[in-house]
């Protein structure tokens, strides 16, 4: 709901031959979402956290455009929230980046904004996957028995999805991520009960 979720997509990474459509069926699709109350499982878009969040993602967007960046607006350039103002609603936005190094890229924004990257190799493509700091979780979507191999092998991430979204997560199994997005063991499954167990080794006794 709104991007505030850590498993949630914020970057998709699609061959440069294809680029152009997938992005206009995305923001076709992203057109057809509306506002609502976060708890209403009917509603495609809530509101942010709070307004000092959305400050700082309309800052970054406002970064964007000034670096010339293409930046898609489902809604309108002019949506229209609810009427409840006191609530920090942040319209989705699909945002072209082929910058790797650029904040979009790097930073998670935990908000309604998609950041699309172009490759044209299927190896450019795992570079860019693999070319931030986080590491929680990483799809990948194809037909191809040896891509989903290679892919499985050389993402660096904790959670690997095939064909499958990247939010969600099953409780009773491992939930961590590598790099700069895992402290400590996983959490779930084998891991809270490792979490709350302490160790302790015994020699001598029959």
């Amino acid at each position: 709901m709104a991007g505030q979720r850590c498993t949630a997509n914020r970057r998709v990474i699609v061959h440069s031959e294809v680029a152009d459509e997938f992005i206009a069926l995305l923001v076709d699709a992203a057109s057809r979402l509306h506002w609502g109350d976060a708890g209403d499982p009917d509603t495609g878009i809530g509101p942010l956290v709070d307004h000092e969040r959305l400050a700082m993602v309309e800052a970054l967007m406002a970064r964007a455009e000034k670096d010339h960046l293409p930046v898609h607006s489902p809604l309108g350039h002019h949506p229209n929230p609810p009427a409840d103002r006191t609530l920090a609603w942040c319209p989705p936005r699909i945002v072209e980046c082929d910058e790797p190094k650029h904040e979009l890229v790097q930073e998670e924004l935990f908000a309604p904004i998609l950041v699309v990257q172009k490759a044209t190799t299927w190896n450019e493509a795992l570079e860019l996957a693999n070319g931030v700091r986080q590491g929680l979780a990483a799809a990948v979507f194809t037909g191809s028995d040896e891509k989903i191999a290679e892919f499985l092998k050389e993402a660096r991430a904790g959670i690997l999805k095939v064909n499958r979204s990247t939010a969600d997560a099953a409780i009773d199994v491992p939930f961590g991520g590598w790099k700069s997005s895992g402290i400590g063991p996983p959490e779930h499954g084998e891991g809270d009960f490792e979490f709350y167990t302490r160790s302790q080794t015994l020699y001598g006794a029959e």
